[in-house]
């Protein structure tokens, strides 16, 4: 597999004591073909892959905050944020194109 990432971000390899998530709305999940699972905390911008033990083997943090256009999103999400809807992760044989 390969990891992406914008140039202002970085991958940052997760450390330390379990973590929990949760996202009021959008986000995704996609089991990969080794058994890990690639997470979309969307209503908090955090893509993360953990392994069926629970280790969080990476994560990426979206660094670009921006607020909702009048009349979309939700009210009780005020202000700007960083949500991403949907994600998927693709192994390099399945975008040979890049």
């Amino acid at each position: 597999m390969r990891d992406f990432a914008p140039v202002v971000g970085a991958l940052a390899r997760a450390q330390g004591q379990p973590q929990n998530f949760f996202s009021p709305y959008m986000s995704s999940a996609q089991r990969l073909p080794n058994g890990n699972t690639f997470i979309d905390e969307g209503s908090f911008g955090r893509l993360f892959e953990v392994t069926p033990g629970g280790e969080v083997v990476w994560e990426f943090v979206i660094p670009q905050f921006r607020s909702f256009g009048e009349g979309v999103g939700l009210e009780s999400s005020p202000g700007a944020q960083n949500s991403v809807f949907r994600a998927y992760r693709y192994a390099a044989e399945q975008i040979p194109w890049l």
